[in-house]
């Protein structure tokens, strides 16, 4: 009776492990084409996994103090992180849905990744306007791009861009 039990349990077992590799090949085979199709699906979503974060300075960007304004509020927005509200520094917020469009397709366009956005304003020697600070980061390091938000109205935020400089 031991004997054919083991039998039964040595045979039974080759026979499972068999047909599991035999189903493995055939599950592998026809999932390949399935992978292949999901794969350009989801690749917009894994690139877009992340969210820009917003501050209101406050701040009038001007053109020959923009590097040096973005310093200083990209310096406050790092200090607010781990700040309380209490501190007087402005809260970091998640970007509109609007804004968070409109900075996927400037990082599209330009190639680059938008970190922080500035709703502030910018005086181009002709009197204060509104306009989007975009803190930007690529291969060839930091940047700040002054965008008029109204270019995202016409589909073009590329076509906005105001001023820019590296950090």
């Amino acid at each position: 009776m031991a004997i054919a039990a083991v039998t039964v349990f040595v045979v039974g077992g080759g026979a499972a492990i068999l047909n599991g590799q035999m189903n493995d090949q055939q599950e592998s085979t026809a999932a390949s084409p399935l992978l292949e199709e999901s794969e350009s699906e989801s690749a917009p979503d894994t690139a877009q996994s992340y969210s820009a974060t917003s501050v209101a300075s406050g701040t009038v960007y001007t053109e020959d103090r923009l590097g040096s304004q973005a310093a200083e509020v990209l310096a406050a927005s790092r200090a607010t992180e781990g700040a309380q509200e209490e501190t007087g520094t402005q809260e970091l917020t998640q970007l509109t849905a609007d804004a968070q469009e409109c900075v996927t397709r400037f990082e599209k366009d330009a190639g680059t990744r938008v970190t922080l956005v500035d709703d502030a304003l910018y005086d181009a020697g002709d009197g204060p306007g509104p306009a989007w600070v975009l803190f930007t980061r690529d291969e060839d390091g930091a940047g700040v791009v002054v965008l008029d938000p109204s270019s995202c109205t016409d589909g073009d935020p590329g076509g906005g861009v105001l001023s820019e400089r590296p950090l």
